[in-house]
């Protein structure tokens, strides 16, 4: 019955690590900041955070934004002020990492793997299973791969139409 709410959990040049049987309630950035080129708002703070890492398991979780989820936040600039970013994001170049048995629900960006476009020290690494997870009402990146090697099998996928944006 252990939960994080509105924590943030870093795994930050580490190996061997097993992060199982939690609740994450994703954390909420109070000061996001207006992305005008782009028209959108950044937030910050993942659920869970893996950078520069190798050998991470991330199993029998569950994830989500709720009670505070997306359709509750206010418009500004004409979106909505979003203060959610990543339930898992694998980034920098971190390696063999397991994203097992988890549950995601109610969130909009879950997973991302990969820092950016043009991240070169990420070519090579990467190698991410992803499989036996519920994605629940989520809205896009599940997973976002740049650069890595994943392999997605035997995960589960519920749609809500008006809000589903992509998968991988």
């Amino acid at each position: 019955t252990a939960k994080l709410v509105n924590a943030s959990l870093t795994v930050k040049r580490v190996s061997n690590v097993i992060i199982r049987n939690l609740t994450f309630v994703a954390p909420c950035d109070v000061t996001p900041v207006w992305d005008s080129s782009e028209s959108r708002w950044n937030s910050e703070f993942d659920a869970i955070y893996v950078y520069s890492s190798s050998r991470i398991w991330i199993d029998h979780n569950k994830f989500t934004d709720a009670p505070l989820t997306d359709d509750k936040l206010p418009v500004e600039n004409g979106q909505v002020k979003e203060c959610h970013d990543g339930a898992v994001d694998i980034t920098n170049a971190s390696d063999l990492a397991t994203v097992s048995w988890n549950r995601f629900d109610e969130h909009d960006k879950v997973m991302l793997i990969g820092s950016s476009d043009g991240a070169t020290a990420d070519v090579g690494k990467l190698r991410v299973t992803v499989h036996h997870n519920v994605f629940d009402s989520n809205v896009q990146r599940t997973p976002r791969v740049r650069f890595g090697q994943v392999h997605v099998y035997n995960n589960y996928y519920v749609v809500k139409s008006e809000t589903y944006g992509y998968s991988w």
